[in-house]
């Protein structure tokens, strides 16, 4: 969908954009994050999973920043580096911590989903929410599939 040829909306609030900035934030942090879980994962079905996972996650980055641009008329600025979070080399504990993050994310999106009124802005937002809630299950079975056996 091509939101650079809809009409500009009415001017949000700086508040608006401030969360779909965190919105972008989050996504590319995923998507670095499932990057090196691919690298981690040794089972080529479990790398190739992971893989579509992080082009998920970098498609949702372009549709936050996307949304940005339609409501700001303006291209969203980073700071250019994003807050590394540390990782362990367990694939299981960090399958276990993405799979909260994702969770958490859905709420986060089902929040801003309620805060539009535009149909094609919503209909990207439930995508990305039914993305996430979809990660999260690739990510429980990825879990239960490399759960340590004690």
């Amino acid at each position: 969908m091509d939101l650079y040829s809809k009409q500009r909306l009415t001017p949000p609030n700086q508040k608006v954009l401030e969360i779909l900035q965190s919105a972008w934030e989050s996504e590319k942090e995923s998507e670095v994050c499932f990057r090196k879980l691919s690298k981690l994962a040794k089972d080529p079905s479990d790398q190739e999973i992971l893989r579509l996972i992080c082009m998920d996650e970098h498609k949702h980055a372009k549709y936050f920043a996307d949304i940005y641009k339609r409501l700001a008329g303006r291209t969203l600025q980073t700071s250019g580096k994003l807050p590394q979070r540390p990782m362990s080399w367990d694939l299981y504990a960090e399958c276990e911590k993405m799979i909260h993050r994702c969770l958490d994310n859905v709420e986060f999106y089902r929040r801003i989903y309620f805060g539009f009124s535009d149909h094609d802005i919503r209909d990207i937002l439930f995508e990305i929410i039914t993305d996430e809630t979809n990660i999260s299950v690739k990510m429980a079975h990825m879990c239960n599939k490399n759960k340590p056996i004690f």
